[in-house]
């Protein structure tokens, strides 16, 4: 895949964009081609969280969706650069999300936790890389 926007090195399995509206379609490609499980950890280091789950209730067939050609107009037509990671956990492919950002929200704040039926939003929060270093250091992630 190799575009203005879009590079991918498929023997690494690393793709790059310039846009992170296309995050949310490559993990959907990963999970569909087995190259991550369902439910995957995302580390997301930001200087924003990219949390804004208002998509799930504007566009409810997300979860619905079925194959890529559909995955790829539905981002193309709803998702944008800080909305998707919503609809990535509420379909499942991620679950667990550890956010390194010293951006002034909570990504975790209570009306977020269980905003997807049947799924708890959680994760961790630190402000740093240093301190997620430390995180690492003594096994809590």
């Amino acid at each position: 895949m190799r575009d203005e926007n879009k590079i991918f090195f498929p023997e690494k399995n690393i793709y790059l964009m310039d846009n992170h509206k296309w995050a949310f379609y490559i993990w959907e490609l990963a999970r569909e081609k087995s190259i991550i499980k369902s439910n995957a950890t995302l580390f997301h280091v930001d200087a924003h969280l990219d949390d804004c789950p208002f998509v799930l209730q504007d566009n409810p067939e997300y979860i619905e969706i079925k194959g890529l050609p559909s995955l790829k107009r539905f981002t193309e037509n709803h998702i944008t650069y800080d909305t998707f990671i919503w609809p990535a956990f509420g379909r499942g492919t991620i679950n667990n999300i550890i956010y390194v950002s010293d951006f002034d929200n909570e990504p975790f704040e209570d009306w977020t936790t269980n905003y997807v039926k049947g799924r708890t939003y959680e994760g961790l929060r630190v402000k740093t890389i240093s301190r997620f270093k430390q995180i690492v250091e003594v096994g809590q992630v």
